[in-house]
């Protein structure tokens, strides 16, 4: 595939703020601050709007090919070809818009990465591309990570496969926003957990979900019901190192609130646990827990006591 030449820009601002941080937009070497989308986008219009989150861990960039890959799969699946939208090398312009934040936000810091993709314009002819840093969510992490997370079951329902692929990572989110307003009264960083429309657990807005049960098995929503969530399948293969069983099924009500244990995966956070569900608390995690083998196992996997990390930048 032949890239488009990568248009520089000179004089960036080299102050401290992530605002005007080094992005990416169409080609073009822009600032946070000058990334915007036209009001014709179909990103703006209809919420057609592909997105793909990374992160990095000790200035590293964590799993890029494989969210290239996922981001690859989303786009086509819309019907855009990926070597229209793909038209630069993605890889490298990720890596230079990482460095820029890493710099920004300084030594000991890691940084979100954000990828969109719409489908351009109305009347126009070109996909929008864009890639900017984001600031991680430090003290919600770090409360997740030492009080655990409390989970909510929402009356809203998760969009199902007849509406569009699960599979399909989007920034159409009114289903997650109205379903964390339900969750947001049972406290700030409370989570909705939505169920699909048989009324089986699928995910929250932030994370994918697994239960462990009363003999210690791990048990995980079906895939074809979920997002296909990269932190849960190395989760699930650190499981499978530890020698836990995993079984993928539907998961009820029911069955999630007699959870021994409950935990959840996800991009920004890695692993980390529910503390309780619909204000029924969950058992203590001790050192014998799944939750607490798998982040272990998770610190050695990215290289990096992660919860400390998180701990230490919120200042708590």
């Amino acid at each position: 595939m032949q890239h488009t030449p990568l248009k520089s820009r000179m004089n960036l601002p080299t102050n401290r703020s992530l605002h005007d941080c080094l992005a990416f937009l169409d080609g073009r070497w822009v600032t946070n601050q000058e990334t915007s989308l036209p009001l014709d986008d179909w990103g703006v219009l209809q919420g057609v709007m592909l997105v793909e989150r990374v992160r990095t861990y000790g200035g590293k960039l964590f799993q890029l090919p494989r969210h290239i890959a996922r981001l690859q799969d989303s786009v086509e699946a819309v019907g855009i070809a990926w070597n229209r939208w793909a038209n630069f090398d993605l890889s490298e312009v990720c890596e230079k818009v990482a460095a820029a934040g890493l710099e920004t936000v300084g030594d000991g810091n890691d940084i979100g990465l954000v990828i969109l993709a719409t489908p351009g314009r109305v009347h126009g002819t070109e996909p929008t591309r864009i890639v900017h840093a984001s600031e991680l969510p430090w003290k919600r992490l770090a409360q997740w990570y030492v009080q655990g997370q409390d989970l909510v079951t929402a009356t809203i329902r998760n969009v199902p496969n007849e509406c569009w692929p699960v599979r399909i990572k989007t920034r159409s989110r009114l289903h997650y926003y109205l379903a964390d307003q339900q969750a947001a009264q049972a406290g700030p960083h409370a989570g909705a957990v939505m169920l699909g429309t048989r009324g089986q657990v699928t995910e929250t807005s932030f994370a994918n979900v697994m239960m462990v049960d009363a003999q210690g098995d791990i048990l995980a929503p079906r895939r074809e019901d979920v997002l296909p969530g990269i932190s849960l399948e190395l989760s699930l293969s650190l499981a499978a190192q530890l020698g836990i069983n995993v079984r993928f099924e539907d998961i009820s009500s029911e069955m999630f609130q007699s959870a021994r244990e409950i935990i959840l995966t996800g991009t920004n956070g890695g692993i980390w646990g529910a503390r309780s569900l619909d204000g029924v608390l969950l058992p203590e995690v001790t050192s014998h827990s799944v939750l607490y083998r798998l982040q272990e196992s998770w610190e050695q996997l990215v290289g990096l006591a992660y919860k400390e990390q998180a701990i230490r930048l919120a200042g708590l």
